[in-house]
Protein backbone atom coordinates (compact mmCIF):
# COMPACT_ATOMS: atom_id res chain seq x y z
CA UNK A 1 0.00 0.00 0.00
CA UNK A 2 1.62 2.90 -1.05
CA UNK A 3 1.65 6.69 1.33
CA UNK A 4 -1.88 7.64 -1.25
CA UNK A 5 -3.53 4.73 0.04
CA UNK A 6 -2.64 4.64 3.36
CA UNK A 7 -4.37 8.03 3.75
CA UNK A 8 -7.15 7.11 2.56
CA UNK A 9 -7.05 3.93 4.41
CA UNK A 10 -6.72 6.20 7.89
CA UNK A 11 -8.80 8.91 7.07
CA UNK A 12 -11.79 6.39 6.35
CA UNK A 13 -10.61 4.09 9.41
CA UNK A 14 -11.15 7.45 11.62
CA UNK A 15 -14.76 8.41 9.77
CA UNK A 16 -15.62 5.06 10.29
CA UNK A 17 -14.68 5.01 14.38
CA UNK A 18 -16.43 7.65 14.59
CA UNK A 19 -19.63 6.03 13.21
CA UNK A 20 -18.93 3.30 15.37
CA UNK A 21 -18.84 5.13 18.42
CA UNK A 22 -22.18 6.88 18.09
CA UNK A 23 -23.47 3.31 18.47
CA UNK A 24 -22.99 4.34 22.45
CA UNK A 25 -25.86 6.56 22.07
CA UNK A 26 -28.47 3.87 21.50
CA UNK A 27 -29.61 1.17 23.48
CA UNK A 28 -27.43 -1.77 22.29
CA UNK A 29 -28.77 -5.43 22.57
CA UNK A 30 -27.08 -7.11 24.69
CA UNK A 31 -25.77 -10.71 24.60
CA UNK A 32 -28.28 -13.72 25.33
CA UNK A 33 -28.93 -13.70 29.02
CA UNK A 34 -26.33 -16.77 29.97
CA UNK A 35 -23.45 -14.49 28.81
CA UNK A 36 -25.24 -11.36 30.53
CA UNK A 37 -24.66 -13.98 33.67
CA UNK A 38 -21.43 -14.11 32.96
CA UNK A 39 -20.51 -10.87 32.17
CA UNK A 40 -22.31 -9.28 35.00
CA UNK A 41 -19.08 -7.80 37.29
CA UNK A 42 -18.24 -6.04 34.18
CA UNK A 43 -19.51 -2.33 34.12
CA UNK A 44 -22.13 -1.62 31.60
CA UNK A 45 -20.14 0.86 29.92
CA UNK A 46 -17.48 -1.24 29.13
CA UNK A 47 -19.47 -3.85 28.10
CA UNK A 48 -20.66 -1.04 25.54
CA UNK A 49 -17.17 -0.74 24.67
CA UNK A 50 -16.51 -4.23 24.16
CA UNK A 51 -19.42 -4.53 21.66
CA UNK A 52 -18.10 -1.83 19.21
CA UNK A 53 -14.74 -3.85 18.63
CA UNK A 54 -16.00 -6.61 16.09
CA UNK A 55 -18.25 -3.48 13.68
CA UNK A 56 -14.81 -1.04 13.84
CA UNK A 57 -12.74 -4.21 12.98
CA UNK A 58 -14.81 -4.98 9.91
CA UNK A 59 -14.97 -0.90 8.82
CA UNK A 60 -11.56 -1.15 9.49
CA UNK A 61 -11.06 -3.78 7.55
CA UNK A 62 -13.53 -2.96 4.26
CA UNK A 63 -11.17 0.85 4.16
CA UNK A 64 -8.45 -1.31 3.51
CA UNK A 65 -9.64 -3.43 0.96
CA UNK A 66 -11.79 -0.49 -0.74
CA UNK A 67 -8.13 1.38 -0.33
CA UNK A 68 -6.06 -1.00 -2.61
CA UNK A 69 -8.88 -1.23 -5.25
CA UNK A 70 -11.11 1.65 -5.81
CA UNK A 71 -9.09 3.28 -8.17
CA UNK A 72 -8.11 0.43 -10.30
CA UNK A 73 -11.59 0.41 -11.68
CA UNK A 74 -12.47 4.23 -11.71
CA UNK A 75 -14.36 4.43 -8.31
CA UNK A 76 -13.82 7.59 -6.87
CA UNK A 77 -13.28 9.32 -3.05
CA UNK A 78 -13.41 12.62 -4.60
CA UNK A 79 -13.38 14.79 -1.87
CA UNK A 80 -11.34 12.81 0.19
CA UNK A 81 -8.82 12.80 -2.77
CA UNK A 82 -8.80 16.39 -2.94
CA UNK A 83 -8.43 17.18 0.61
CA UNK A 84 -5.78 14.58 0.83
CA UNK A 85 -3.92 15.52 -1.89
CA UNK A 86 -4.01 12.38 -3.48
CA UNK A 87 -5.61 13.34 -6.68
CA UNK A 88 -5.10 16.49 -8.49
CA UNK A 89 -6.87 16.46 -11.21
CA UNK A 90 -10.20 16.31 -8.99
CA UNK A 91 -13.73 17.89 -10.63
CA UNK A 92 -16.21 17.16 -8.64
CA UNK A 93 -17.69 19.81 -6.06
CA UNK A 94 -18.41 19.60 -2.78
CA UNK A 95 -21.87 21.69 -4.26
CA UNK A 96 -22.53 18.74 -7.25
CA UNK A 97 -21.79 16.05 -4.22
CA UNK A 98 -24.17 17.38 -1.83
CA UNK A 99 -26.96 17.97 -4.28
CA UNK A 100 -26.76 15.03 -5.74
CA UNK A 101 -26.57 13.01 -2.14
CA UNK A 102 -29.40 14.69 -1.10
CA UNK A 103 -31.87 14.42 -4.03
CA UNK A 104 -30.30 10.44 -3.94
CA UNK A 105 -31.35 10.37 -0.04
CA UNK A 106 -34.76 11.63 -0.86
CA UNK A 107 -35.54 8.74 -3.81
CA UNK A 108 -34.12 6.21 -1.42
CA UNK A 109 -36.40 7.28 2.04
CA UNK A 110 -39.28 7.62 -0.39
CA UNK A 111 -38.75 3.90 -1.99
CA UNK A 112 -38.12 2.34 1.55
CA UNK A 113 -41.80 4.45 2.55
CA UNK A 114 -43.34 3.04 0.05
CA UNK A 115 -42.16 -0.49 0.66
CA UNK A 116 -43.56 -0.27 4.26
CA UNK A 117 -46.69 1.16 3.18
CA UNK A 118 -47.12 -2.03 1.01
CA UNK A 119 -45.79 -4.78 2.62
CA UNK A 120 -47.34 -4.00 6.41
CA UNK A 121 -50.61 -4.78 6.03
CA UNK A 122 -48.72 -8.52 5.07
CA UNK A 123 -46.30 -8.69 7.99
CA UNK A 124 -47.20 -10.76 11.01
CA UNK A 125 -48.60 -9.14 14.27
CA UNK A 126 -45.74 -10.52 16.24
CA UNK A 127 -43.11 -8.57 14.16
CA UNK A 128 -45.58 -5.35 13.94
CA UNK A 129 -45.56 -5.72 18.30
CA UNK A 130 -41.59 -6.33 18.39
CA UNK A 131 -40.75 -4.01 21.28
CA UNK A 132 -37.98 -1.30 20.32
CA UNK A 133 -35.73 -2.06 22.89
CA UNK A 134 -32.22 -1.68 21.17
CA UNK A 135 -33.65 0.83 18.60
CA UNK A 136 -30.69 3.21 17.80
CA UNK A 137 -31.15 6.20 18.14
CA UNK A 138 -30.88 9.15 15.48
CA UNK A 139 -27.53 10.10 15.60
CA UNK A 140 -26.47 7.22 15.80
CA UNK A 141 -28.42 6.26 12.67
CA UNK A 142 -26.99 8.77 10.65
CA UNK A 143 -23.34 8.22 11.44
CA UNK A 144 -22.93 4.91 11.74
CA UNK A 145 -25.48 3.72 8.57
CA UNK A 146 -24.41 7.29 6.52
CA UNK A 147 -20.79 6.29 7.30
CA UNK A 148 -19.79 2.63 8.62
CA UNK A 149 -22.53 0.95 5.80
CA UNK A 150 -20.81 3.14 3.25
CA UNK A 151 -17.48 2.36 3.75
CA UNK A 152 -18.59 -1.29 4.59
CA UNK A 153 -21.16 -2.08 1.65
CA UNK A 154 -20.05 0.56 -1.07
CA UNK A 155 -15.96 0.98 -0.64
CA UNK A 156 -15.79 -2.25 0.41
CA UNK A 157 -17.82 -4.57 -0.49
CA UNK A 158 -19.22 -3.31 -3.99
CA UNK A 159 -15.60 -1.90 -5.16
CA UNK A 160 -13.81 -5.42 -4.33
CA UNK A 161 -16.91 -7.36 -6.43
CA UNK A 162 -16.01 -4.65 -8.95
CA UNK A 163 -12.30 -5.47 -9.30
CA UNK A 164 -13.06 -9.12 -8.88
CA UNK A 165 -14.81 -9.09 -11.98
CA UNK A 166 -12.86 -7.11 -13.93
CA UNK A 167 -9.91 -9.48 -13.26
CA UNK A 168 -12.28 -11.90 -14.11
CA UNK A 169 -13.55 -10.46 -17.60
CA UNK A 170 -9.72 -9.07 -18.15
CA UNK A 171 -10.89 -5.71 -18.04
CA UNK A 172 -13.48 -2.83 -16.64
CA UNK A 173 -17.15 -2.79 -17.87
CA UNK A 174 -20.62 -0.74 -16.75
CA UNK A 175 -22.52 -4.03 -16.21
CA UNK A 176 -19.85 -4.62 -13.47
CA UNK A 177 -20.65 -2.10 -11.34
CA UNK A 178 -24.38 -2.72 -12.07
CA UNK A 179 -23.74 -6.02 -10.44
CA UNK A 180 -21.67 -5.56 -7.97
CA UNK A 181 -23.79 -2.90 -7.10
CA UNK A 182 -26.91 -5.32 -6.78
CA UNK A 183 -25.12 -7.65 -5.34
CA UNK A 184 -23.77 -5.62 -2.05
CA UNK A 185 -27.14 -4.13 -1.57
CA UNK A 186 -28.67 -7.96 -1.62
CA UNK A 187 -26.25 -8.85 0.57
CA UNK A 188 -26.79 -6.47 3.22
CA UNK A 189 -30.44 -7.24 3.14
CA UNK A 190 -30.02 -11.02 3.72
CA UNK A 191 -27.44 -10.29 6.66
CA UNK A 192 -30.35 -9.29 8.84
CA UNK A 193 -32.20 -12.55 8.34
CA UNK A 194 -30.02 -13.90 11.12
CA UNK A 195 -31.94 -11.22 13.71
CA UNK A 196 -35.24 -11.70 12.57
CA UNK A 197 -34.85 -15.48 13.34
CA UNK A 198 -33.84 -14.64 17.09
CA UNK A 199 -36.94 -12.43 17.56
CA UNK A 200 -39.04 -14.27 14.60
CA UNK A 201 -38.41 -18.14 14.42
CA UNK A 202 -40.79 -18.92 11.45
CA UNK A 203 -40.85 -16.44 9.48
CA UNK A 204 -43.52 -15.83 6.58
CA UNK A 205 -42.29 -15.03 3.10
CA UNK A 206 -43.84 -12.01 3.05
CA UNK A 207 -41.56 -11.01 6.26
CA UNK A 208 -38.72 -12.60 4.51
CA UNK A 209 -39.19 -10.65 1.14
CA UNK A 210 -40.54 -7.65 3.28
CA UNK A 211 -37.20 -7.25 5.39
CA UNK A 212 -34.98 -8.33 2.41
CA UNK A 213 -36.21 -5.21 0.10
CA UNK A 214 -36.61 -3.03 3.15
CA UNK A 215 -33.09 -3.03 3.26
CA UNK A 216 -31.25 -3.60 -0.02
CA UNK A 217 -33.83 -1.11 -1.96
CA UNK A 218 -31.65 2.14 -0.77
CA UNK A 219 -28.57 0.44 -1.70
CA UNK A 220 -28.75 0.25 -5.10
CA UNK A 221 -29.16 3.71 -4.81
CA UNK A 222 -26.10 4.63 -2.64
CA UNK A 223 -24.44 2.20 -5.17
CA UNK A 224 -25.49 4.22 -7.67
CA UNK A 225 -24.55 7.41 -6.52
CA UNK A 226 -21.22 5.89 -5.64
CA UNK A 227 -20.77 5.09 -9.57
CA UNK A 228 -21.54 8.49 -10.54
CA UNK A 229 -20.25 10.81 -8.08
CA UNK A 230 -18.51 9.41 -5.65
CA UNK A 231 -18.47 7.30 -2.20
CA UNK A 232 -19.35 11.25 -0.37
CA UNK A 233 -22.11 11.52 -2.37
CA UNK A 234 -23.67 7.66 -1.35
CA UNK A 235 -22.52 8.75 2.49
CA UNK A 236 -24.68 11.61 2.38
CA UNK A 237 -27.31 9.77 0.49
CA UNK A 238 -27.88 7.59 2.99
CA UNK A 239 -27.87 10.47 5.82
CA UNK A 240 -30.33 12.24 3.99
CA UNK A 241 -32.46 8.50 3.22
CA UNK A 242 -32.59 8.54 7.25
CA UNK A 243 -33.86 11.76 7.71
CA UNK A 244 -36.61 10.96 5.39
CA UNK A 245 -37.71 8.24 7.27
CA UNK A 246 -37.50 9.91 10.41
CA UNK A 247 -40.18 12.70 9.12
CA UNK A 248 -42.65 10.11 7.16
CA UNK A 249 -42.33 6.36 8.74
Amino acid sequence: MNKNKLKLWLCLSLIGLLGVVSLLLSDLPLPDKEAVAQLKDIDPLILKFMLLVNPFMIVTAAAFLGSLVYDKVGLRVPLFERMLKIREDVVYSYRSVFVWGVTGGVIAGLLIVVVNSIFTPLLPSEYLNLPQSGEFSMITKLLYGGLVEEIMMRFGLMSLLVWLLSKAMKGVNGWMFWVANIVSALLFGLGHFPALLTFIPDPTIWLYIYILLANSVAGIVFGYMYMKWGLECAMCAHLMAHVVMYIML
